[in-house]
């Protein structure tokens, strides 16, 4: 005996399992989506670093910025 309470069961792996492959579903999408808009988030953050002397152009990359980083999480937390 093993040692178990009885009707206890160990998995017991075969030679076809593949120990290396994932246990969930991840979705490529949001994998896709979260690069998309962290490009989108840098790009806003260099726009308001490089336009610092006009206010308008700062406020809007300040904007990209923050609103994109905010998809690029989103995204990762509904499609993965």
């Amino acid at each position: 005996m093993t040692g178990l309470p009885a009707g206890r069961q160990t998995y017991k792996p075969v030679p076809t399992d593949r120990w290396d492959m994932a246990a969930s579903n991840a979705s490529e999408k949001g994998i896709g989506l979260t690069v998309l808009f962290v490009v989108l988030a840098l790009g806003g953050a260099l726009t308001m670093g490089l336009g610092a002397e006009d206010h308008l152009v700062a406020g809007v990359g300040f904007a990209v910025a923050v609103g994109a980083g905010s998809l690029a999480v989103a995204a990762r937390h509904v499609y993965v």
